[in-house]
């Protein structure tokens, strides 16, 4: 699997995978619902085409890489055009099994996008109006035996005037640390992943 394909995997495993800025005002569950309907009720323009700015970058140390952690930098666009029958890029690649789940990414809407996400992330999920969007933050840590694990995760999308998403950004952290560590115990490392999607909706000239 070459870079651009683990990209697309990623952006196609989240349940969902921007612009610089992020969502609006924190509003109840039920107004963002009433709100996603309002917006998608609009006449959405029509396009062709889906322009995808991506840039995603993870760095692994230690035990991290030592398991397999990728170190990967990687900025690009792909430009995806559509017919009544088939989803394209500019770039030659095999999809591969993951087709249908990048057309649904490329096809979220605000009023299903947050169901998704409800049942991977439950109900912490935030929610926005002003710009429409969904966020998500946690923190987790634990310790035994001498070694202490923490984790965090940031997750922030934004959807547009016609409540097609637009933006997404995604964050985690995740460090491994052995208080015990000695010559023949060493248990340390961070595995750090951002990724950051820009996604314009127009008509092919």
């Amino acid at each position: 699997m070459n870079k651009l394909s683990k990209v697309l995997y990623l952006v196609a495993c989240i349940p969902f995978l921007l612009t610089s800025c992020d969502p609006g005002k924190e509003v109840r569950r039920d107004v963002y619902i009433k709100e996603a309907a309002k917006v998608e009720e609009k006449e959405t323009q029509e396009f062709n085409t889906i322009e995808l700015n991506y840039d995603l970058e993870s760095k692994a140390t230690g035990y991290f890489k030592e398991q397999g952690g990728l170190n990967i930098l990687e900025k690009g666009q792909l430009v995806f055009t559509f017919d009544s029958y088939n989803l394209q890029s500019n770039l030659a690649f095999d999809f591969g099994d993951v087709d249908s789940q990048i057309t649904k990414s490329l096809n979220a809407k605000a009023s299903n996008y947050y169901k998704d996400l409800e049942y991977e992330y439950g109900y912490n999920l935030k929610y926005y109006v002003n710009p429409l969007g969904l966020g998500y933050d946690a923190t987790d840590s634990e310790g035994r035996d001498g070694i202490a694990i923490a984790s965090k995760l940031s997750l922030r999308i934004i959807f547009n005037d016609y409540g097609l998403l637009s933006m997404l950004r995604l964050d985690s952290k995740h460090t491994i640390n052995d208080a015990k560590a000695g010559k023949d115990r060493k248990i340390n490392g961070e595995y750090k992943v951002h990724m950051q999607l820009d996604l314009t909706y127009k008509m092919l000239s």
